[in-house]
């Protein structure tokens, strides 16, 4: 697990003559964490799963704090396995195809959104040549 908390206020900012004094930053999420779970069955050597939550808290679009986005939570999966200096892996970010915006903006021209992937897989094979894996 891991994650911050943090708080962005302006302390004096001013735009366009109107004063934005100890309003929230905009585009600052007060909490951003990760969580994984992985899972080595023994009776299968080699095998490794894994699950994965990514957060990011709501947060106000536009220095005025009129409007907030409400933020994302993400499911991704990892399978992966390995015997003697070989790997392959496959990956699933966005389990749940969940639309959503990594960042969103709000200026007088309007709101800007800057989509997140949607379901998504890769796969890999690796080698390791003296203890050094290199993935392909």
């Amino acid at each position: 697990m891991s994650g911050t908390y943090a708080e962005h206020r302006f302390v004096h900012y001013q735009e366009k003559g109107i004063k934005y004094d100890n309003n929230d930053m905009n585009t600052a999420p007060r909490v951003i964490s990760n969580t994984e779970l992985t899972y080595k069955p023994a009776y299968i050597k080699g095998l490794r799963l894994a699950a994965e939550w990514q957060y990011v808290s709501r947060y106000y679009m536009d220095v005025a704090n009129t409007e907030y986005y409400n933020g994302y939570s993400l499911f991704n999966a990892r399978a992966g396995y390995s015997v003697g200096p070989f790997e392959c892996w496959i990956n699933c970010r966005n389990v749940a195809d969940e639309a959503y915006a990594v960042t969103v903006d709000k200026t007088a021209s309007g709101k800007s959104y800057r989509p997140g992937p949607k379901r998504t897989f890769n796969v890999g094979l690796g080698y390791s040549f003296n203890g050094k894996k290199i993935s392909k």
